[in-house]
């Protein structure tokens, strides 16, 4: 296959550790064959107009006011010290919630991601959307991203964007791990969290364990899935939806660019592209995905030679946005945005 040389190029110990990780999970021979249809989500639910009133809630309006809701209490709880700006992570907040510039019909960009992509830590225009879309110089741009979210709320917030205010020419996405996986919780019958007060059905984004050893036994009500879902099925949704994202785009005609932080996420994109000859995720750059691996790999061992001029405008925030190193910093950011541009060149070239 032509793939085999850019397989040749991935850094072997690395590539050896998500090779196995993909067949230990046997996720590669489950992927390389095709999407499995998925049961029919109304089947046996009691409660059906409940969920059709939160997918309404969630399409009526993209709003989502998450400054309002409660999510900078949850997300920046005190806990951490943010540095040398320890007020920045509220900057940049447009009326709608979003991190984000005002949103505008037709915009030139839709860039979207999770927490790494909102900046948790970081000054607004330190983020790899930010450095990005002043590098590509576009006359508009709109973030979508949001602390916590997975794979598949990524997706749809994008598409209800396109929906609301029109498509835009071109979408960069820095997609989460896979172990996300969007539900609805019902408290008296499952949960999310086991400290979740409350009662009640809502929709949350689940973290799913990573090892299976960590799966339940028993469960008895309220049962705490995370402790009875396996992980593949995070990954099986979060493919699907970005798949539904590619083809989206192709129809639409919208330059798609899209990576993940992770490195499992990426080997399983790579796996599923060098079983199928690239036709499945044209548009997924495993090149992004080195940048900011060894971005932070230069984070880890507090190394500041790279982009001087960054480490002496944002001192501490360069390497890392918190003192536990929990976000990434500034140097992490620059990375991924110049790698992103560098594949916007590429396809100009191609073309």
């Amino acid at each position: 296959m032509e793939n085999s040389k850019e397989f040749e190029s991935f850094d072997s110990s690395l590539y050896s550790i998500l090779l196995q990780f993909a067949e230990e999970s046997n996720l590669a021979n489950h992927l390389a064959h095709g999407f499995r249809d998925t049961p029919d989500i109304f089947g046996g639910h009691q409660d059906i107009d409940g969920l059709l009133g939160f997918f309404i809630n969630e399409t009526a309006e993209l709003s989502i006011n998450d400054n309002k809701s409660g999510i900078f209490s949850d997300t920046f709880n005190g806990s951490e010290n943010f540095g040398d700006n320890v007020t920045d992570y509220t900057k940049g907040i447009n009326s709608l919630g979003f991190r984000s510039p005002e949103f505008v019909n037709n915009p030139e960009a839709i860039l979207s991601g999770c927490s790494v992509s909102y900046g948790v830590g970081i000054p607004a225009d330190a983020t790899w959307i930010e450095i990005l879309s002043k590098k590509l110089k576009l006359k508009s741009h709109v973030a979508l991203a949001k602390p916590g979210v997975s794979t598949q709320k990524i997706v749809f917030t994008i598409i209800k964007y396109i929906f609301k205010y029109g498509k835009p020419k071109k979408i960069f996405v820095l997609f989460p791990d896979f172990y996300r996986l969007p539900t609805i919780v019902d408290t008296k019958n499952i949960t999310e969290r086991q400290d979740k007060a409350g009662s009640g059905t809502y929709p949350a984004d689940l973290h799913l364990v990573r090892d299976k050893k960590d799966l339940k036994k028993y469960s008895k009500k309220p049962h705490l899935l995370k402790e009875v879902l396996i992980p593949e099925m995070g990954f099986k949704s979060a493919i699907e939806s970005i798949y539904f994202l590619e083809v989206f785009c192709r129809e639409a005609e919208i330059e798609l660019i899209w990576s993940t932080w992770d490195a499992q996420a990426a080997a399983v994109a790579s796996l599923i592209n060098f079983s199928t000859g690239n036709e499945t995720f044209p548009n997924f750059s495993f090149d992004v995905y080195k940048s900011f691996y060894y971005a932070a790999l230069k984070e880890h061992v507090e190394d500041v030679s790279c982009k001087p001029e960054l480490y002496k405008k944002y001192g501490s925030q360069y390497l890392r946005a918190t003192d536990k190193g929990k976000y990434h910093g500034v140097h992490v950011h620059s990375h991924v945005a110049d790698q992103f541009f560098k594949e916007t060149k590429k396809r100009k070239a191609k073309n």
